[in-house]
């Protein structure tokens, strides 16, 4: 693949003491990005979620509702795993506890314990955040 070299530019507005374009430096932009540039096409695709145009106030409201979702998911896993040496703290008798000739429950449960809780919650959370990308798309659609 072959790269486009083109001499660097200061916009105009730009903060006072930046270097002047003659200092040098270059822009190296991928071929697709010059040839955008070239026929004044935009290289975001912003407005488009998923090939469906949209205005960018509604693309906003996916973001935030995945957003919602992204930090409840945190939340709970924060909660669940967090939780426990909390309660090995406060019952100290049942984190000393020796099932199955383990060291002791809370090893048992914070170590291989805490994988299906993950695999479990990122499950949830990717059926959760396609029904909310899918009920977007149908309202907006």
């Amino acid at each position: 693949m072959t790269e486009l070299v083109q001499p660097a530019e200061n916009p105009p507005g730009s903060e006072a003491g930046a270097p002047e374009a003659g200092d040098g430096r270059q822009t190296i932009l991928h071929p697709r990005t010059a040839a955008a540039r070239r026929h004044g096409r935009s290289t975001s695709r912003s407005r488009f979620v998923r090939g469906h145009r949209a205005d960018p106030r509604t693309v906003a409201q996916l973001v935030s509702r995945q957003r919602r979702l992204a930090l409840i998911s945190a939340a709970v896993l924060v909660v669940l795993i967090g939780g426990l040496p909390v309660a090995f703290v406060l019952a100290p008798d049942v984190a000393a506890w020796r099932p199955l000739g383990v060291p002791s429950l809370a090893w048992l449960v914070l170590s291989p314990g805490v994988y299906p809780v993950f695999v479990v919650l990122a499950v949830v959370h990717a059926r959760r955040a396609r029904q909310v990308e899918q009920e977007w798309m149908d309202d907006h659609s």
